[in-house]
């Protein structure tokens, strides 16, 4: 008898320890079992190497593994809406008002809204998007901060509040919020190097609270270091941000990812940054065994910033089957309305004078309107925040809408200061008959090995960054552009190039224009002194390693 319940008891137990030899679901495709349960099953699964290829990105993607049926995670910018992204989500959608607009309404709540609603357009946004690369919570110290119409205020209580229900709101659609610049991402000039000393009163005062609240109260899944320096550190290298503030002291258990070419060095997994974007140039395989083998990281270090990155991966149902889109959530009339609701809220009038506003109709012959603005708005900031919305009313037509048959519009365009070379002015250096720019496309971001494509171009002007050129990936890329230039009129001439991310300008091989590095949307000029009737050789040098055009 004893004989017999021993074989019972050994039976049962080989059946509950045995259960995925026999056929079972996973446990880390079983949208029903516990989270921890799940990211430990998936990590269990994976070989060191496809460990160490998950800290780095793809583009705007995690990368895939497909042996387990693990697909790449995607990611859209979301300064004022879902922007961007992997192949597939580029295109039209809700152009929402920016972050220090929204912050002007004073309402958490109706912020919340619109994180929901920005969650829903990222699921159903061309293939989907599992994470929003926002809200973006960085406090206003500058007025030439370049990204504080990012940025919710200059007010670390006010970001705060805003933070935690546009957090909710995004993550109760699946998709993972992206809090950033963490930390003290505060000015545009030399942001990549600039080091921002901090005492740790100002830190908690001013700069962390919002990040405090993002975790804490908004459990937020994933946070973005930042490009500057903090105390002497890298914010995607500094060990006491990442390590001791965030995961230890707030309990964080998301992924950190870095800005676009935020990291440096491969050691930064050892201070806590999980996930280098947009390529893992520094945390690739080759480097991490290499920093393994060394000792500068370690393995526990890696394991950690695996299971932060797969814990994501699951919050946001990649492994629970296809994102399913569904087009019409996406700049929706509901959506449209909200973003109005929200522009009309956080509208701020400082002062009407003499009462002067609303202005009354019955007294109103004629109204000028001046500028290329009122034609040409800006719908958004350029760079991350911009989005292309499918319906845009300008300014000029709305006055018009506004004012009907009774009152005269007058409208006169300033003059803009320049213009985009014209290809009549220039020829292709090998064929002085043929007007425009010869164009050469390398699939590298260093002009290196021969051109991929070579055509004549009438102008520089790319404005899709994702289709540079037939078969030109637009996340990394070079290209180059000669002509010969034939003045119409002596004098002086002012040269102007905006790109991002690094250019160079040659006038007969001298270097004009030198902004030869990864940045934001930049413009730059030179002056040259031109003579009608001679020729002047004209070289122009570009490369894309992730941004825009």
């Amino acid at each position: 008898m004893k004989h017999k319940i021993f074989a019972l008891l050994s039976t049962s137990l080989c059946l509950a320890s045995c259960c995925c030899a026999l056929g079972d679901t996973p446990a880390y495709q079983d949208r029903n079992a516990p989270l921890e349960q799940r990211v430990n099953d998936l990590f269990g699964r994976l070989t060191q190497d496809e460990k160490l290829s998950l800290l780095g990105g793809r583009g705007f993607t995690t990368r895939a593994i497909p042996r387990l049926g693990l697909p790449a995670m995607a990611m859209a910018d979301a300064g004022q809406g879902v922007r961007g992204g992997p192949n597939g989500t580029t295109g039209p959608a809700t152009a929402f008002p920016c972050g220090v607009l929204m912050a002007s309404t004073w309402d958490p709540g109706l912020i919340g809204e619109l994180g929901k609603a920005a969650g829903e357009e990222a699921r159903n946004k061309g293939p989907g998007v599992q994470v929003l690369l926002g809200p973006a919570v960085n406090i206003h110290r500058s007025p030439l901060g370049g990204r504080n119409a990012e940025y919710f205020s200059e007010d670390p209580y006010l970001a705060a509040r805003l933070a935690v229900d546009y957090i909710q709101g995004v993550q109760s659609m699946g998709v993972s919020a992206c809090v950033k610049h963490y930390a003290c991402n505060n000015q545009e000039t030399d942001r990549t190097t600039v080091d921002e000393t901090v005492s740790e009163r100002a830190l908690r005062e001013i700069y962390l609270p919002a990040f405090e609240a993002a975790v804490k109260e908004g459990k937020v899944w994933s946070v973005m270091s930042s490009y500057n320096l903090v105390n002497g550190h890298h914010a995607s290298a500094n060990k006491y941000l990442l390590t001791d503030i965030l995961k230890h002291d707030w309990q964080f258990d998301g992924e950190v990812m870095s800005d676009w070419g935020g990291v440096h060095e491969t050691d930064v997994v050892q201070d806590g940054n999980d996930l280098e974007m947009p390529y893992g140039e520094n945390m690739n395989v080759r480097k991490l065994q290499a920093a393994l083998a060394d000792g500068s990281v370690t393995q526990a270090a890696v394991d950690d910033s695996v299971h932060r990155i797969l814990r994501t991966i699951i919050r946001v149902g990649l492994l629970d089957g296809p994102m399913s889109p569904d087009q019409s959530k996406v700049n929706s009339p509901e959506h449209a309305q909200l973003a109005y609701k929200v522009a009309a809220e956080g509208i701020v009038l400082l002062q009407n004078e003499g009462d002067l506003l609303p202005l009354d109709r019955e007294n109103i012959k004629s109204i000028v309107v001046i500028g290329e603005a009122a034609t040409h708005m800006q719908v958004d900031a350029l760079g991350s925040p911009q989005v292309h919305p499918t319906h845009v009313v300008q300014i000029l037509d709305g006055i018009q809408a506004e004012a009907g048959n009774g009152i005269t519009i007058n409208y006169a365009a300033a003059p803009t200061g320049g213009q985009p070379v014209p290809a009549s002015v220039v020829t292709t250096p090998n064929n002085p008959g043929t007007h425009g720019f010869t164009a050469e496309y390398f699939t590298n971001p260093d002009l290196e090995g021969n051109p991929a494509v070579s055509r004549v171009e009438q102008a520089i002007n790319i404005q899709d960054a994702s289709d540079p050129a037939p078969g030109i990936s637009g996340e990394r890329y070079s290209a180059r552009w000669t002509a010969t230039l034939h003045p119409a009129v002596t004098g002086s001439y002012n040269l102007t190039f905006t790109g991002d991310d690094g250019y160079r300008v040659y006038v007969d091989g001298k270097l004009l224009i030198d902004r030869w590095m990864k940045q934001a949307v930049y413009t730059s000029s030179a002056q040259a002194h031109f003579e009608a009737g001679k020729t002047y050789d004209l070289k122009i040098e570009y490369f894309q390693n992730g941004g825009d055009a």
